[in-house]
C-alpha cells in the first residue's frame, strides 16, 4: 500500500492564491479566510479551525501564514488577540513553521472611498502600531514576520509622503486595503523568498513529490515508478 497524504499549509486570516499552484502535488493549501471578521473574532475561531486539520500520524502541518489586521479598529485587542493566536498554533503546531504577515500599509484615499458607514478609518498611519505589533509579536514567539510594507514600499520609503505612497499603492491595493492582482504576487514572491532564506525545506521547487509527473513514468512499471516518491507503509 502506498502511503500519499499530502503534508498541510494553513493561512489563516487571508488567501494567498499563488501557493496552490506552487505546491500543487507537494502540499495541500488550506485556506481559512474570514472576509471581513476582525482579530476579536478569528480568535474565537482559530481552535475550530484546528480541530478540523488536526495533524494525524501521517499528515503534518508544515506552514501556517497568519494576515490579520484590516478589519481591525483598537490596536490594543489586535496585538492581545494575535498574542493568543500565536500562543495556541505554537502549543498545538510546535513543529510547524509560523510566518505572521504584517497588514499592508493603505491607500488612504482609496480606502475613504471604499468604506461605508460601519467601517473604520483605515490610514497608513493608524496601521502602523499593527505592524509595530507584529514585529515584536513575531520576536516574542520566535517566528517569523513577513513586512508587506518593506515588499511593496521598500525599505526607508517616506509613507509621510501621501501622493508618493498612494502612487506606489495604486496597483497593489484594489480597495486602498485589500491585495489586488499585483499585491498578490508580490507578497507571493516575499513569502517564497523567505522560505528560501529560512526554510528552505518547504522550498517548492526542491520539494519531492509523492508521485512522480507524467513524461516520467515507465508504463512497464506503472506500479513503481509512479510512486518512486511515495511514503510507504
Amino acid at each position: 500500500m502506498h502511503a500519499i497524504e499530502l503534508d498541510q499549509i494553513l493561512l489563516f486570516g487571508d488567501s494567498l492564491t499563488q501557493l496552490a499552484d506552487a505546491y500543487v502535488r507537494k502540499l495541500d493549501v488550506v485556506n481559512r479566510g474570514f472576509s471581513g471578521y476582525n482579530t476579536d473574532w478569528c480568535r474565537l475561531l482559530l481552535p475550530s479551525v484546528l480541530a478540523t486539520i488536526r495533524p494525524t500520524p501521517r499528515v503534518r502541518i508544515r506552514l501556517v501564514t497568519v494576515l490579520l489586521g484590516a478589519n481591525d479598529a483598537a490596536d490594543a485587542r489586535y496585538r492581545a488577540n494575535l498574542d493568543a493566536m500565536l500562543a495556541l498554533l505554537r502549543a498545538e503546531l510546535p513543529d510547524a513553521r509560523v510566518v505572521l504577515i504584517t497588514p499592508p500599509p493603505v491607500h488612504n484615499s482609496r480606502a475613504r472611498e471604499m468604506s461605508d458607514s460601519r467601517s473604520a478609518e483605515r490610514t497608513t498611519a493608524l496601521v502602523a502600531p499593527y505592524r509595530a505589533a507584529c514585529f515584536a509579536l513575531a520576536a516574542a514567539h520566535g517566528v517569523q514576520c513577513l513586512d508587506t510594507w518593506d515588499l511593496f514600499l521598500g525599505p526607508g520609503f517616506d509613507v509621510n509622503d501621501i501622493p508618493a505612497l498612494e502612487q506606489r499603492l495604486d496597483p497593489i491595493l484594489e480597495d486602498g486595503v485589500h491585495f489586488g492582482a499585483a499585491g498578490n504576487s508580490a507578497l507571493f514572491e516575499g513569502l517564497v523568498r523567505l522560505i528560501k532564506r529560512e526554510g528552505p525545506e518547504l522550498d517548492h521547487e526542491t520539494m519531492p513529490q509523492p508521485v512522480e509527473f507524467w513524461n516520467l513514468v515507465d508504463p512497464a512499471r506503472a506500479d513503481e515508478t509512479i510512486f518512486a516518491h511515495a511514503r510507504r507503509d
